[in-house]
């Protein structure tokens, strides 16, 4: 199949618009990492080649003699909780945003080479998504081909038996070799050989909603903090660090008394400290390399969070957040707006939000990897949001198995060559990103996210919001709280194991 280069030449050609160093507030591209301006069109043709070379394989190599002849496949969603619902899955024409046009070029080479009609519903909001699945299953409809639905409430539809296994999905029977699918992501769902939610290229959705620290770059500068980014890069960005300063930052800016939005703070969160479920303490916990629940060699879940450090953790946790007025109250847009108004140092949010709030904001700022416990740790690591992200699954009303899976792989394929590119290369790193420095670090903040057995299958135990219930309360009663949950949630791990080798 013979494909376009459109995606490809508008990376390039950002690319080349500019060698210099743009603040993070400008609305022009500028170098990515490792490249320099080309001084010729041999460096261009050079740049396709690689690019070319370094193609995963295509997925029409073994679907491609099928033509559905113009058969529907219709993709279930939500109707509500992010921006990129519908311009992700369904866009009627090109627009000039990149990354919606994106969209459209994967749904166009897909429904060309295929032969399909691609469809996108919205029945209802996310808090009722999952019903209408059930619902849609006990009808046995044949209506929806695919669905894509925000990973908290899906993945416990697992357990349910609401979805087609891999092992009946000839496209995702194996997915660890193809580049289309997050390996690392993938790796946490798929249980004794069986996996029913994907983590799939097919949208930025997921790569947004990765967790980072943002740095208001110039603030720190007007008071003596500078370079955060270049010792991300060192691996010398730990907890320590971001203490020492944050410690003293804040001020009364108005002299009211009263600490409120409009002051200055060392830090803030885009989930209010107060939330008793919100990911603000886990993005720590898993940054510091520890795991809510994974499998162990036997293939039984093993509960992770109750290491010998987590009370020390958690101590610290709230440390940071409730010591010293260091930590904005406000959530939400309020602290978008504080941090894009320069009154925040350090802001934890999902990547998502530079393009949400940043877009004119005047201060240089960078993405930073959430700190490490202490410079011994080797990676840095974060998590998703599990309320924001979006998995990927085949509802078990879907009576044509191979035709979902074929155009769910071919999806996740052009989305890869697309749509990633679109939202990471070009509105992040060019967009969004101050130099080269910070570029890099969106590198590192990919490469180290992580997915486990405990985020996706949770369910209503609480195991996996403990670290947020004993943030949101100030408390360190780790222990007492951990006991309280551990029988409950080993059951229900059970349950979910035993539904998935059946």
């Amino acid at each position: 199949m013979k494909r376009t280069t459109k995606m490809l030449s508008l990376i390039l050609a950002a690319l080349m618009l500019s060698a210099s160093v743009l603040s993070a507030c400008s609305d022009e591209p500028q170098d990515s990492p490792d490249t320099t301006a080309p001084s010729s069109g041999d460096t261009t043709t050079a740049e396709v080649t690689t690019a070319a070379e370094t193609e995963p394989s295509i997925p029409y190599d073994y679907i491609e003699k099928k033509n559905y002849n113009g058969k529907v496949f219709t993709i279930a969603t939500p109707s509500s909780s992010t921006r990129y619902i519908p311009g992700q899955f369904m866009t009627e024409a090109e627009t000039g945003d990149v990354i919606m046009d994106a969209a459209y070029e994967r749904n166009l080479h897909v429904s060309e080479a295929l032969g399909v009609t691609i469809k996108h519903l919205m029945p209802v909001d996310s808090a009722g998504f999952a019903a209408a699945i059930r619902a849609e299953n006990q009808a046995q409809g044949d209506s929806w081909d695919l669905i894509s639905g925000f990973t908290k409430t899906t993945a416990p539809l697992v357990v349910e038996n609401q979805f087609i296994a891999n092992t009946d999905l000839p496209y995702q029977e194996d997915i660890s070799a193809k580049a289309w699918y997050s390996a690392k992501m993938n790796d946490a769902a798929l249980i004794g050989g069986k996996q029913y939610i994907f983590f799939s290229d097919m949208t930025c959705i997921t790569l947004s909603c990765t967790y980072g620290t943002f740095f208001n770059v110039s603030l720190g500068e007007r008071n003596g903090i500078k370079d955060l980014d270049k010792l991300a890069l060192e691996g010398k960005w730990t907890f320590d660090k971001l203490l020492e300063c944050v410690n003293g930052f804040s001020k009364d800016l108005d002299g009211s008394g009263t600490w409120d939005k409009n002051d200055q703070y060392g830090i803030g969160n885009y989930t209010a400290r107060t939330s008793l479920t919100g990911s603000t303490a886990m993005t720590y916990v898993y940054g510091f390399g520890e795991r809510t629940a994974i499998l162990n060699d036997n293939g039984e879940p093993e509960i992770r969070l109750n290491s010998e450090r987590m009370p020390s953790i958690i101590e610290k946790i709230n440390d940071l957040y409730w010591v010293g007025n260091r930590c904005a109250e406000a959530g939400g847009a309020d602290s978008a707006g504080m941090f894009a108004e320069g009154r925040l140092l350090f802001w934890n949010a999902i990547i998502m939000h530079a393009a949400n709030y940043m877009r004119d904001m005047k201060d240089t700022y960078v993405a930073l990897p959430m700190p490490k416990y202490d410079e011994a740790q080797e990676d840095y690591y974060t998590i998703i949001s599990a309320a924001s992200s979006m998995v990927e699954a085949v509802p078990v009303s879907a009576k044509d198995k191979e035709f979902s899976s074929a155009v769910f792989d071919a999806l996740a394929y052009e989305g890869n060559l697309n749509v990633i590119p679109a939202y990471f290369e070009i509105s992040m790193k060019l967009k969004h990103s101050a130099d080269n420095t910070a570029s890099q670090l969106f590198d590192v903040i990919r490469d180290g996210t992580v997915v486990d057995f405990g985020l996706l299958y949770d369910g209503t135990t609480g195991m996996f919001t403990l670290p947020a219930k004993l943030l949101g309360t100030n408390s360190n009663s780790f222990a007492s709280e951990f006991a309280a949950l551990k029988d409950k949630t080993l059951a229900y791990y059970k349950e979910v194991i035993d539904m998935m080798k059946k």
